[in-house]
């Protein structure tokens, strides 16, 4: 059953295309909803309170940081699933661990390089560090990395 306003059923219009998978979209779409409860997302920014000195900054130096994940992934032609991914790892790490403003970057950067890695097919290399401008050398950008990759247990495949 089609939901309100959609005129358009795409795997009703593919259902003998087996490279659309029509036949598991329903079982895909529940998968990835069962999925989606393993990673939620609290108010984080109560806890960080090394961001910023005034309330409401902190929202604004996220929104600076997404901001400039942004353009790096418009720059380097990322998916737009990676920058998704990218900007989810940010949020499940704040949420989890405090970190100062002069880490931010790093922590967007570095959530840029995972995703990256996990969903293109020439991913980020450590050498393109550049995009922080000098701020962070490459063994601060593996060892947050690893320090998302932790707090994360390892599991990228977040819908």
């Amino acid at each position: 059953q089609l939901p309100e306003g959609v005129q358009w059923d795409f795997d009703v219009e593919n259902w003998l295309d087996p490279y659309q998978v029509s036949h598991y979209a329903m079982d895909i779409f529940e998968y990835l909803k069962e999925r989606e409860r393993l990673f939620p997302i609290g108010n984080y920014m109560v806890r960080q309170v090394c961001l910023s000195p005034w309330r409401g900054a902190r929202e604004w130096m996220r929104a600076l940081l997404v901001d400039w994940m942004v353009e790096v992934q418009e720059s380097f032609e990322l998916n737009h699933e990676t920058l998704y991914l990218a900007v989810k790892l940010v949020d499940l790490y704040l949420t989890k661990m405090t970190v100062g403003k002069e880490t931010l970057q790093l922590l967007g950067a570095a959530s840029l390089f995972i995703a990256s890695k996990f969903d293109e097919r020439i991913p980020l290399m450590v050498e393109d560090l550049y995009i922080c401008d000098g701020a962070y050398t490459k063994r601060e950008l593996i060892k947050m990395e690893i320090s998302i990759l932790k707090i994360v247990n390892f599991d990228l495949g977040i819908p």
